[in-house]
Order: C-alpha cells, then sequence, then structure tokens
C-alpha cells in the first residue's frame, strides 16, 4: 500500500489540498500500516475473512474513464426531474454527465477535490473527523487514498425538495489489473434542514476489483435526512464501506441499505444520537447465492437521552452464502 500511496501523492501534487489534509492523509496511511487488515481474531470481525483482499494486489486508478459504456451502468433509472446527480468514475468526478439542478440558493453538491480546493471551512471542519480511523483499517485506508468524492451542504431552514443522486461507478481495471478505488461522501445538514440522498455503488459483470467506501453525515439540530445506499457491484467484487452518522438533537435520520452485488460486503453503520430527541431508523436487504459474504454490521450510541432509534435487516440466502 505504500507503493499506492506514494503513486497517490505525486498524482495530487497538481492539485491543490490543503496543508493539513495531507499531513492527515500521511498520518491514515500510517494508522493502516500499524493496524493491517482485521483478522477473525478481532471480534468485530470474526464473521467476515478479508483475507481475498488482503491477499490479492490492486491498483489504484488516478483517473476517470468517460467511456460512454460505463454511463450506461446504473442501479436505477431516474427520473428526467430527479434533480441533482454526480456521477464519478473509479472515485473520480466525471463533470461532463454530472447535473446539478433544482437546488435550493445556498445549498451546494460539488465534488470533494472542488471544495477542497477553496479550503471551505465547513468541510474541513468536519472531513474525515465524523469518521475516525484510529481503529478502523478500511476507513484508514480510505482516508490516506481517496482521490475524490461527494459533498453535500445544506444551509440551515433549507429544504431540497428533489432528490440528490451520488452515483459510483467501477470500470474494474486500471493499467491491465484489478483496481481499487476508495469513494468518499460528506454530507452536512445545518439546523432545521431537509435533504434526500441516493448512494448508489455499480460495475461490469464479472470483473473483480475492490471498492472501499466512507460516507460522513452531520446533521444539525431538528434536520431531517433520507439516506438510501443502493449497491449492485459485480458479482466478483469486493465492497467495504463506512457510514458515520452525527445527530444533534431533534433531528432525524433514516437509512435504507440493498445489497443485491458484491462477492465480499461489509457495510458498517455507526450514528451518535449526540442530543435529546433524535431519530435513527435503520433498514437493510440483502440477497446473496453461491458462497458470497455479505456482513452488516451497526453501532447506535444513544449519546444524550429520549433518542429513539429502530432497525429492521432482513435477506433472502440460497446455497452456501
Amino acid at each position: 500500500m505504500k507503493t499506492e500511496f506514494e503513486r497517490a501523492r505525486r498524482w495530487r501534487r497538481g492539485r491543490r489540498e490543503p496543508l493539513q489534509f495531507g499531513d492527515l492523509r500521511c498520518e491514515a496511511l500510517d494508522r493502516f500500516l500499524s493496524l493491517g487488515f482485521p483478522t477473525l481474531q478481532d471480534d468485530e470481525w470474526r464473521f467476515t475473512n478479508v483475507a481475498p483482499i488482503a491477499e490479492k494486489i490492486f491498483t489504484l486508478a488516478l483517473q476517470s474513464a468517460s467511456d460512454a459504456r460505463y454511463l450506461s451502468l446504473t442501479p436505477l433509472r431516474l427520473p428526467d426531474d430527479f434533480g441533482t446527480e454526480l456521477i464519478f468514475v473509479n472515485g473520480h468526478i466525471l463533470t461532463e454527465a454530472s447535473t446539478c439542478r433544482g437546488l435550493p440558493l445556498g445549498a451546494r453538491v460539488e465534488s470533494l477535490s472542488q471544495i477542497l480546493d477553496s479550503s471551505s471551512p465547513d468541510v474541513i471542519s468536519h472531513l474525515a473527523r465524523v469518521a475516525p480511523f484510529e481503529r478502523r483499517a478500511f476507513v484508514a485506508l480510505n482516508t490516506a487514498l481517496f482521490a475524490d468524492g461527494a459533498c453535500v451542504l445544506i444551509p440551515a431552514h433549507t429544504v431540497v425538495e428533489k432528490p440528490i443522486h451520488v452515483r459510483f461507478i467501477s470500470t474494474g481495471e486500471a493499467d491491465m489489473r484489478p483496481a481499487m478505488s476508495n469513494p468518499r461522501v460528506l454530507v452536512v445538514l445545518d439546523d432545521a434542514s431537509q435533504a434526500n440522498i441516493v448512494e448508489s455503488y455499480v460495475g461490469p459483470k464479472g470483473v473483480q476489483y475492490f471498492t472501499n467506501a466512507v460516507t460522513e453525515i452531520v446533521l444539525g439540530e431538528n434536520a431531517v435526512l433520507d439516506h438510501y445506499k443502493l449497491q449492485c457491484e459485480s458479482m466478483q467484487a469486493y465492497h467495504t464501506s463506512a457510514t458515520n452518522v452525527v445527530a444533534a438533537s431533534g433531528a432525524d435520520c433514516s437509512r435504507h441499505c440493498i445489497h443485491l452485488g458484491g462477492a465480499l460486503v461489509r457495510d458498517e453503520v455507526v450514528a451518535v444520537l449526540g442530543g435529546q430527541g433524535v431519530k435513527c431508523t435503520l433498514n437493510g436487504l440483502y440477497l446473496a447465492d453461491g458462497e458470497r459474504l455479505v456482513d452488516n454490521h451497526t453501532t447506535i450510541d444513544h449519546a444524550k437521552r429520549r433518542c429513539r432509534s429502530h432497525q429492521i435487516y432482513n435477506g433472502i440466502l440460497a446455497d452456501r452464502a
């Protein structure tokens, strides 16, 4: 991984990234190298053997691919008036295919690379802070290596009527070898704001690759978020993801996750209900056959009184899944 980190660092030299974030990347890489990949001896990973990921050599995709055949890979068909859609290929924004419409005044939906160029304080104060990497190897790996991602900033007392779609497409190969991408999503809803966000992952059939995603969500007081994740990766792909939520008083967060693809899937959710009266709902659906593995791992911290949480996960398994 050190070699891939050096490749990524050379590639980023032409990009304007805040100095302190470069230091954070180095810290995250050191932490990943110290932790190593989790094993079955780690209590939180005792049901998930990630040796197939650890033993394989993946190559970072350092550029996007604009081939039209990849753009046709979509897990769902959106109506024309769906609203804003950001499209990433191999973890890089595809600006010419993305659309931004129907956003109220003050709302921002942009790529992280664009916002980091402007050193936005809202981003710097939250990015890589909501999802700590000190004890989580895959989060540390993402923090060290992610090239780009989506950033959704909704100001106070603002309602985004139309859903926002963030689509991550993997082509499966980089430099003729299995590709690794590290998508990153940051969502910040200020007080009394509302939004619906769809996060989807898709790749070509029959191709092996590795997607390692991290999503950070910050909800202000009385903010309302409906978050949907749809994972339709290749049946031979590896998919690990971590979603961290921090919610202030009166916030309402609902997350609905559907896993349809992937040979090995690990989906972590950590929600901190940090104010009184927070509501949190986690729903999950998964389908698997053959010897595929899907591991949903959730943690809900009722840090304050009078909070409510609900979760329902159901799946359909066949063969030895």
